[in-house]
């Protein structure tokens, strides 16, 4: 039996997801489906199907490691791995990693993103055992793909070869980011490929090694860290570590320079609460195919619309079609779903203008 730690990685700001996500409040800490728990504690809930709380680590920044221990409180106060600068995915998995290796350096790592949907948590459990299995026998990484059910531009994915003898775990044959609607709709069509859900499986020992051959210096900054691990200096010496480290995400450092790595093919419901898009298929819809959230909002004429209100202030809308429009403390959002891809750049744009 291997020994599973679960990463759950939640260092993102979120700010697709603005005005309900904001820096002080990002959007892991919500709940945007209205399921009763934030897409953090949902991620913790899942984990702790796997394995025992005290296994679980969380890696976020040192700002919101007040609010992670306010809405996980079963979570070991010494589990909360906090960076003082957000530097992307390949930092803070190698910074979990070292952590980690430190107690048993053959540990089995489960690595979750903190902004999934998940519907069903026992039918995820269960998909996942192949790639556990997989990753504690070879010295190999094993990716989780999920089966796409729309041609959605805004998901990395993967063509992958079907294996007949390891069934679910196959060969990665090419990695898509960001594509064209035209080359989406093409991978949709041709069954060949998978979404890239950023959920990964791998030995401790083998995930250092991949450091190791595609970013040594990286490694090497983190190799430095284990003289003040557990000191008084251990604060200051991550700060110091931090603002040398170049931010680098884990597909663009390691994954797509990996030729030997796996991909599990998984079958369950799952969406990446990157845009409100998402947020808007996993929320219920009425017969006009609306997802409101909040109170005293009324709509006329409309649909097709996501509407989320801020307390009880009152909102009407008219005859508006495939909307988004959101009320917040931070701000009030009106947009179409088919732009809201351009919302980051616009809320960059406002700051400047205010020069926030």
């Amino acid at each position: 039996m291997y020994d599973l730690h679960a990463v759950i990685l939640a260092g993102g700001s979120g700010s697709r997801l603005w005005p309900l996500s904001s820096p002080d409040f990002p959007k892991q800490f919500l709940d945007v489906a209205g399921t009763g728990y934030s897409l953090i504690q949902s991620a913790f809930q899942r984990a702790r199907l796997l394995t025992g709380s005290e296994r679980i680590h969380l890696v976020t920044l040192d700002t919101w490691a007040g609010v992670a221990r306010m809405q996980l409180p079963d979570l070991p106060q010494s589990s909360i791995i906090t960076e003082p600068i957000r530097k992307n995915t390949a930092v803070a998995t190698l910074h979990a990693a070292v952590r980690i290796a430190r107690s048993n350096p053959d540990a089995l790592l489960l690595i979750l993103p903190s902004d999934h949907i998940v519907v069903d948590s026992r039918q995820f459990v269960k998909n996942l055992q192949p790639a556990l299995r997989y990753a504690a026998e070879y010295d190999e990484l094993v990716v989780a793909g999920v089966r796409a059910h729309q041609p959605d531009i805004h998901y990395g994915y993967i063509q992958y070869y079907p294996n007949e003898d390891n069934g679910q775990i196959c060969a990665v044959k090419t990695f898509t980011e960001n594509p064209t609607q035209d080359i989406a709709n093409a991978f949709f069509r041709s069954g060949d490929f998978l979404w890239y859900s950023g959920i990964k499986v791998v030995r401790v020992s083998v995930l250092i090694g991949l450091y190791r051959q595609y970013l040594p210096e990286l490694l090497q900054l983190f190799d430095e860290l284990e003289e003040v691990l557990g000191t008084k200096q251990e604060r200051d010496g991550i700060l110091r570590l931090y603002q040398q480290c170049a931010p680098i995400s884990f597909r663009q450092g390691i994954l797509y320079n990996n030729p030997k790595v796996k991909v599990l093919v998984a079958d369950f419901d799952w969406s990446d609460i990157t845009m409100w898009e998402e947020v808007y298929r996993v929320n219920e819809h009425d017969y006009l195919e609306n997802a409101v959230s909040g109170q005293n909002i009324a709509m006329y004429d409309s649909s097709q619309c996501l509407v989320m209100g801020s307390g009880d202030k009152p909102m009407l809308l008219v005859g508006l079609e495939g909307f988004i429009v959101i009320d917040s403390e931070q701000g009030l959002l009106v947009c179409p779903r088919t732009r809201q891809g351009e919302i980051r750049q616009m809320l960059v744009d406002l700051k400047r203008s205010k020069k926030e």
